[in-house]
């Protein structure tokens, strides 16, 4: 299956996680408002920041599968609609909350795959997260800034 091509193409997986919140397809329109996705980028944020608040970013380039783990009575989404919910939300919180990275940027994070999964619908909705190292050199911190709602701060 495709991770472990991931596994033999990228490198060694870094973190392998599941959080118990729900990935939507944003298939209901985005619109205008940043409201909902500040509220989800929001609630991930609380997620991450009440349960990882000491981490050290990695210091490597890496590679990111998102899973949307269906729960009971969900159906398969579209599959251009995954990455167009709130997935973006979700990267963003790892970012400022949950540090992850140091940036969102194609420098920290080469790729991201989403899929589904309906086989495990006793434990969904959920969002497991992998991610894998993808290079050698090391990546720049930013240390002299402050990642905030997707955007950097002096």
């Amino acid at each position: 299956m495709i991770t472990s091509q991931i596994d033999q193409a990228i490198g060694q997986l870094l973190l392998d996680i599941v959080l118990p919140m729900k990935l939507t397809s944003g298939n209901d329109g985005q619109g205008w408002s940043f409201y909902k996705s500040h509220n989800d980028r929001t609630a991930f944020g609380k997620y991450f920041k009440s349960n990882f608040c000491n981490r050290v970013p990695f210091g490597y380039p890496t590679f990111v599968a998102i899973t949307r783990i269906l729960g009971k009575k969900e159906h398969l989404f579209d599959y251009p609609n995954v990455p167009r919910g709130n997935a973006k939300q979700l990267i963003d919180a790892m970012v400022t909350e949950g540090r992850f990275w140091h940036d969102d940027g194609p420098e920290y994070i080469t790729g991201i795959i989403f899929r589904q999964d309906s086989s495990q619908r006793d434990n969904g909705p959920a969002i497991r997260i992998q991610i894998w190292q993808s290079g050698d050199q090391p990546v720049r911190p930013k240390a002299d800034t402050i990642a905030v709602a997707g955007r950097q701060k002096s």
